[in-house]
């Protein structure tokens, strides 16, 4: 009978130092986790931003009759003062082509990483 009592507290004091060692191991891969990895991960993506412009569509030249008539009406409706490039009537109004959507990542201002950090709470 002494035996069986032995052999069961040598099975509970296996099974305790088990548990012991299944939390000590997971304190310590948390502990590493939120110490060492999650900062370094924020840090890295707090470096970058992402930026987006939208589609452009092409636009021709003016020509020489678009640009006196747009003239002509900016006279007419500021009676006879022109504000040539001021108001949009410029000379010669510069073609562009269509351009598509584009995303793209740039580094990241030292304003908007230090607000990134501090919203990601490091």
């Amino acid at each position: 009978m002494t035996s069986t009592r032995a052999g069961n507290g040598r099975v509970l004091k296996n099974l305790f130092f088990g548990f012991v060692s299944v939390f000590v191991l997971l304190s310590t891969a948390g502990a590493f986790y939120w110490f060492q990895l999650r900062p370094v991960k924020i840090k890295h993506d707090c470096s970058w931003v992402a930026d987006h412009s939208n589609a452009v569509s092409a636009k021709p030249e003016w020509t020489q009759e678009q640009y006196d008539r747009c003239k002509k009406d900016e006279q007419d409706k500021y009676n006879g003062i022109i504000f040539s490039g001021l108001l949009g009537c410029q000379s010669p109004h510069p073609a562009y082509a269509a351009q598509p959507a584009k995303d793209w990542w740039r580094q990241a201002t030292s304003k908007e990483y230090e607000f990134c950090i501090h919203e990601k709470g490091i």
